[in-house]
C-alpha cells in the first residue's frame, strides 16, 4: 500500500519493534499503548482518513472505535476465521451456548480480549464503511448493506528461489535420501485434530519403511502426548517459533509441504497463511479441498485432500514422493498459480481502489 502512495501507521498490541521481522518497513508502526495515549498524526498534520481494523476481535475492535472517534475517520473491518467457531472451541461448546443466554454486558466478563465478542462484533460490522475478507465465504458475515471486498495475501519474492542444498539438509541431521515434509504454524484447540492426523501420516510411511521426517515450525498451545510422541520417535522434529527470516531455508529443504484439514466450519472460512509461500516455492504443495484449494486443480497446481485423515495424507504424500515427475509438475504449476494469484502486487490495488470508494 506505501508503494502505491498511500501513508499508513500499523498499530500493534505490543512491542512496534516486532514488524522489523518482516523486514525493514516502508510504514509508520506504533503500539496499541502509545495509540490510546495520544492522537496517531500523519505527515499532512491530520488523522487518518480510514481505519482498516484487522479483525473483529476485542482489542482491536476497542482500539478502531477510539481512533475513528478522535478523527471522524472511516473503518473497515478486515475478516479471516469463523469467528463463532474459535470462539465455541476455545470456551467449550457448552458454555459457547451459555453465552447466548447473558446480557452483553455480562458477555464482556467471560470473552477474552484476543476473541470476538459475539455481539459486539456484530455491531462492529454493521457500523463499518466496509468489510474486507481473506476468503469469500466470510463475506456471509458481512450485512447485506455494507460493500465488501475479497483479497488474497501474497507471497515474499524471495520465496521464488529455493533451490535445495544438501548442506542445508545435513545442518538439520537429515540423511541424503531422506524424504522431508514441512509444516510451519502453530497447533491449537482449533486445528489440533488435522495435525494430529498428518503427524500420525508421516508415523505410518515410517512404519511402512520411508525414510521420512516432518519438520515442524511454529507454537504450541495444547499439551497432548501425541505431539510428544511423535517428535520422541523421530517423525517429527520440532524447531518451536522461528523467526521469519528462518522461514525461507526451511522451505528450502522440503520434498513436500503439507496443509493438513478437511472442509468444515473452521477451514471454510479461513485462508491458511502459508499457502502463498508453500506455493511460491515451486515445491509440490497438499492442501483440502477447501477455501484455496477450491481454487486450484487437483494433481495439476496441487494435491487435494477430501476427508483429511491419516490414511488419505499418506497416501498422497506417497503418490508425489514415488513420480518425481509429478512433483515437479505440480510445483511448477503452483508455482505459476502464486505468481498470477498471489502477488502482492496485484492483489493490492483493489484495497486501494475499494477505500476510495467509502462513504
Amino acid at each position: 500500500m506505501s508503494d502505491l502512495g498511500v501513508n499508513c501507521v500499523v498499530c500493534v498490541p505490543d512491542d512496534e519493534s516486532t514488524v522489523t521481522e518482516h523486514g525493514t518497513p516502508k510504514f509508520t508502526a506504533i503500539s496499541y499503548a502509545n495509540a490510546y495515549a495520544a492522537p496517531v498524526v500523519f505527515p499532512n498534520g491530520q488523522g487518518a482518513d480510514v481505519i482498516h481494523a484487522w479483525t473483529p476481535r476485542e482489542l482491536v475492535r476497542k482500539l478502531t472505535l477510539r481512533l475513528a472517534v478522535q478523527g471522524r475517520a472511516k473503518y473497515v473491518v478486515h475478516l479471516e476465521d469463523n469467528e463463532d467457531v474459535i470462539l465455541e472451541t476455545e470456551l467449550g461448546t457448552a458454555k459457547y451456548a451459555e453465552l447466548y443466554r447473558l446480557t452483553k454486558e455480562a458477555m464482556d466478563e467471560i470473552v477474552p480480549t484476543h476473541r470476538s465478542h459475539p455481539l459486539r462484533y456484530r455491531e462492529f460490522l454493521a457500523s463499518a464503511s466496509g468489510v474486507t475478507a481473506v476468503i469469500d465465504r466470510l463475506l456471509e458475515f458481512k450485512p447485506s448493506n455494507i460493500p465488501g471486498l475479497v483479497f488474497w495475501p501474497g507471497f515474499d519474492p524471495q520465496f521464488l528461489n529455493l533451490d535445495c542444498l544438501e548442506d542445508s539438509r545435513r545442518q538439520y541431521g537429515f540423511l541424503e535420501k531422506e524424504s522431508v515434509l514441512v509444516y510451519n504454524g502453530n497447533i491449537h484447540e482449533t486445528n489440533a485434530s488435522e495435525v494430529r492426523s498428518l503427524f500420525l501420516a508421516v508415523q505410518a510411511l515410517r512404519r511402512s519403511g520411508r525414510h521420512i521426517t516432518l519438520l515442524k515450525t511454529g507454537g504450541q498451545y495444547i499439551a497432548a502426548t501425541w505431539i510428544q510422541e511423535a517428535v520422541e520417535n523421530g517423525a517429527v522434529l520440532e524447531l518451536g517459533f522461528l523467526p521469519r527470516s528462518r522461514l525461507y531455508s526451511i522451505l528450502r529443504i522440503a520434498d513436500v509441504l503439507v496443509q493438513p484439514g478437511r472442509a468444515g466450519r473452521f477451514n471454510d472460512y479461513r485462508f491458511p497463511s502459508k499457502l502463498p509461500e508453500f506455493f511460491a516455492s515451486g515445491k509440490p504443495v497438499i492442501l483440502p479441498r477447501t477455501n484455496l484449494g477450491l481454487s486450484v486443480r487437483d494433481s495439476v497446481e496441487a494435491m487435494l485432500l477430501d476427508s483429511g485423515d491419516a490414511i488419505e495424507i499418506a497416501q498422497k504424500i506417497e503418490l508425489i514422493l514415488d513420480d518425481a515427475s509429478l512433483a515437479a509438475r505440480i510445483g511448477a504449476a503452483g508455482k505459476q498459480f502464486a505468481i498470477e494469484r498471489l502477488s502482492w502486487s496485484k492483489n493490492v490495488p483493489a484495497l486501494k481502489d475499494f477505500y476510495a470508494r467509502l462513504r
